[in-house]
Order: C-alpha cells, then structure tokens, then sequence
C-alpha cells in the first residue's frame, strides 16, 4: 500500500477520538484491534492492509484525576499522548482536525434532556412539546413515544456529534459504542456511583444524518464477529460471591468477569475436583445468564463524513 501517514488521535471522557487517512473499512479493521484503548495502548500494533502505521494519539477526558492516570499507565507509549481536559459535549480543540474519533462505552454518561407534552387551557394533552429536549426533536425531526406525556433525549449525544462533526476530516469515522437500542428511548440505570442513560441509537443515526453524516449502525456480535454459542459460567454478583467463598479457602479466587467454561476449566478444575464443588453451570453466551450485561444490548453507531 506505499507509505502510510502518521494519524492524528483524540480521545473523550475516558474514551478514545484518532487516527489515520485509509479507507473506511481498514480504519474499522484498525479499530478491532486498538478497542480496548484505556491503558491498552501499549499493547496495541495497528495495522492497515498488513502495514504498521503510526498513530499520535489525543485524548480527551473530564476527570483530571483519569487522566493522570492515563498519563502514567501510557508513559511509555510512542509518540507521546496528549491529554486534554474538556467536556466531550462542548469540547472546542482549534485548528485540530481528527480522522477517527472513538467514544467506547462513553455516551451514556452524557446529559439527557425531559421532552414532556404541553396542555391546553382545560389540562387535557396537547400536540405540542416542551421542555429542554424540545428544540432537539423539533431540529432533528426526532421520532416521539407514542401515548406518552413525557420522555428523555440523549441531547449530550447530539451534541457531542455536531462538535466531532466540526473537529473530523473529510472521510473521517465516529465510532461510538454503547447500551441500547434501535427505538428504545433512553433509560437510567446506575453505574459504580453515578447515573447513566441507555442511548436510543436510532435518534443517533437520525441526528448524525441531519448533521451531514452518513450513518451505520450494528450490534456488538456482528462488530466484534463474537460467537454467542461459546459456554460460559452461569451467574451475576452473588453467584460468584458464593463460589469465591469457597475457593478464597484454597488460596483461589474468581474474578468478577466474564468468564467461559473453558478458562474456568483451566484455571480451576483441579481444584473443583479436589473438593468435589458442584453447583455451578454453564450456558452459552447467547442466553445472557452469564456475569454482566447481554451482548444483545450493546451496539455500534458508525459515522463517516463524506470526502
């Protein structure tokens, strides 16, 4: 393929933005390999159509305690990151331009706005809608839940789309990675020790198309080419609680991951025959029995602005 540019990177709130003038579906190939990107770089190799390139990186994050963090796990990483300290839904870097920008399992941390139906002099529903989110189902032609008096908007996610829309090259990907679904309006649920909102990825599609985007989506199996009918251990929090009080006799311990048959084989088999431990099972990932969330309610949204 002759010589391959060096990339430009930023990265969002605990996210990755980057990269690199190749055709679009290398710079997907590229990403399946850099995905896991916080405190990963050091062991990421990028290659487009079989050749290394070289990618600065910039990343983006609110919390300047992470990136100090960052900051010490990616020391050795060459070239050099830089960090900068923004807001992802307002973030402005001037004259910094992006060829591929990733937000991975960042959106949903964003800001949401309340859409709720306005009322007529004797209180009964009216067409009209008010509220914050308002002006965005009104801008971006936004599908309403239908019978409902009032309903949530990722407007974060909008936002953060008009600014990576002015802060990519022509030709240049978003991939963002996230909870969801195609219809399904946005939903809190509560994270470690903070809030987060489900994104309805079809509002996204609709709103990244308005801005100029051309737009994608596609689930997590399909992305990640995953095989849903590998075997995994059955079980949420307190199943492994319970294993673990078993095993932490024995000088062993379960990680609070996912895990299949076949590591928990390797790893413990000796020992669950040692002591005869039953009560346990497996089942393949497709069934969502497993530890953490189903591979089915994460997806893709894949933008790329055209040349």
């Amino acid at each position: 393929m002759g010589s391959v540019e060096r990339t430009q990177l930023a990265v969002q709130p605990r996210q990755l933005l980057v990269e690199q003038s190749s055709p679009f579906a290398d710079r997907l190939q590229l990403f399946r390999h850099a995905r896991e990107t916080i405190g990963g770089l050091t062991n990421v190799q990028p290659v487009v159509l079989g050749e290394p390139i070289e990618i600065n990186y910039q990343i983006m994050d609110l919390s300047p305690s992470l990136i100090q963090s960052q900051q010490q796990k990616l020391a050795g990483v060459v070239p050099a990151v830089t960090h900068y300290q923004q807001n992802a839904t307002s973030f402005d870097l001037p004259d910094r331009k992006f060829d591929l920008i990733i937000a991975n399992e960042v959106i949903a941390d964003f800001p949401v706005a309340l859409v709720k139906r306005s009322r007529d002099e004797n209180d009964e529903p009216a067409s009209h809608w008010q509220g914050e989110g308002a002006s965005d189902l009104e801008k971006y032609d936004l599908d309403e839940l239908a019978q409902a008096d009032s309903f949530l908007l990722n407007s974060g996610v909008f936002r953060f789309i008009e600014r990576a829309w002015e802060h990519l090259t022509p030709g240049g990907v978003v991939i963002m990675s996230e909870y969801g679904g195609v219809d399904t309006f946005p939903i809190q649920s509560y994270h470690l020790n903070h809030e987060e909102f489900s994104i309805h990825f079809g509002h996204v599609q609709t709103c990244a198309r308005k801005v100029g985007f051309e737009c994608r989506l596609i689930g997590l199996k399909y992305f990640l080419g995953l095989d849903d009918q590998v075997r995994m251990l059955d079980g949420q929090e307190e199943h492994i609680l319970c294993l673990n009080y078993v095993f932490q006799k024995y000088g062993a311990s379960l990680p609070y991951a996912l895990i299949s048959q076949g590591e928990f084989q390797k790893r413990f088999q000796q020992l669950v025959d040692e002591i005869s431990l039953t009560g346990f099972s497996f089942s393949p990932l497709a069934n969502g029995f497993h530890y953490g969330p189903r591979i089915n309610d994460f997806m893709f949204a894949i933008m790329s602005k055209p040349k």
